[in-house]
Protein backbone atom coordinates (compact mmCIF):
# COMPACT_ATOMS: atom_id res chain seq x y z
CA UNK A 1 0.00 0.00 0.00
CA UNK A 2 3.20 2.65 0.83
CA UNK A 3 5.74 2.81 -1.43
CA UNK A 4 7.69 4.75 1.36
CA UNK A 5 8.04 4.40 5.21
CA UNK A 6 4.66 3.51 6.23
CA UNK A 7 5.31 7.00 9.09
CA UNK A 8 5.62 9.19 5.70
CA UNK A 9 2.80 10.56 3.93
CA UNK A 10 4.18 12.59 0.38
CA UNK A 11 2.37 16.35 0.40
CA UNK A 12 3.17 17.93 -2.71
CA UNK A 13 2.93 20.95 -1.55
CA UNK A 14 5.36 20.59 1.53
CA UNK A 15 7.17 17.64 0.66
CA UNK A 16 8.01 14.72 3.03
CA UNK A 17 6.17 15.17 6.50
CA UNK A 18 6.82 12.99 9.32
CA UNK A 19 3.24 11.45 10.84
CA UNK A 20 3.55 8.91 13.44
CA UNK A 21 -0.35 8.70 14.78
CA UNK A 22 -3.62 9.15 13.26
CA UNK A 23 -7.25 9.53 14.97
CA UNK A 24 -10.10 7.57 13.51
CA UNK A 25 -13.14 9.58 11.99
CA UNK A 26 -15.66 8.03 13.62
CA UNK A 27 -14.62 6.74 17.33
CA UNK A 28 -11.63 8.71 17.67
CA UNK A 29 -8.83 5.99 19.04
CA UNK A 30 -5.57 6.75 18.29
CA UNK A 31 -3.31 4.59 15.82
CA UNK A 32 -0.32 4.12 18.06
CA UNK A 33 2.76 3.62 16.09
CA UNK A 34 1.26 0.67 15.13
CA UNK A 35 -1.29 0.78 11.62
CA UNK A 36 -1.72 -2.55 10.90
CA UNK A 37 -5.60 -2.62 10.01
CA UNK A 38 -6.38 0.76 9.59
CA UNK A 39 -7.79 2.45 6.18
CA UNK A 40 -7.46 5.69 5.00
CA UNK A 41 -10.36 7.10 2.51
CA UNK A 42 -11.09 10.50 0.85
CA UNK A 43 -14.97 11.48 1.61
CA UNK A 44 -16.84 14.61 1.02
CA UNK A 45 -16.92 17.42 3.31
CA UNK A 46 -19.76 19.69 2.85
CA UNK A 47 -17.70 22.75 5.28
CA UNK A 48 -14.61 22.78 3.11
CA UNK A 49 -16.85 24.06 -0.46
CA UNK A 50 -15.33 27.44 0.36
CA UNK A 51 -11.88 27.17 1.68
CA UNK A 52 -9.61 28.14 -0.94
CA UNK A 53 -6.56 26.23 0.01
CA UNK A 54 -8.08 22.92 -0.65
CA UNK A 55 -10.01 20.82 -3.98
CA UNK A 56 -13.54 22.41 -1.80
CA UNK A 57 -15.31 18.95 -1.66
CA UNK A 58 -13.18 15.92 -0.19
CA UNK A 59 -10.46 15.09 2.79
CA UNK A 60 -9.04 12.26 3.59
CA UNK A 61 -10.11 10.81 6.85
CA UNK A 62 -8.70 7.30 8.94
CA UNK A 63 -10.30 5.05 10.47
CA UNK A 64 -9.53 2.38 12.37
CA UNK A 65 -9.87 -1.68 11.98
CA UNK A 66 -13.75 -2.06 13.50
CA UNK A 67 -14.98 1.44 12.59
CA UNK A 68 -13.71 0.78 8.31
CA UNK A 69 -15.19 -2.71 8.74
CA UNK A 70 -18.77 -1.45 10.23
CA UNK A 71 -18.65 1.62 7.74
CA UNK A 72 -17.04 0.01 4.65
CA UNK A 73 -17.30 -3.56 4.94
CA UNK A 74 -14.24 -6.43 4.55
CA UNK A 75 -11.61 -4.64 2.69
Amino acid sequence: MWDEDPAEARDPRLGYQRVSVVYCFECKSSSGLNWSGWRAYLVDDPDMHDRPDTDGRQRLTFYCPSCAEREFGDG
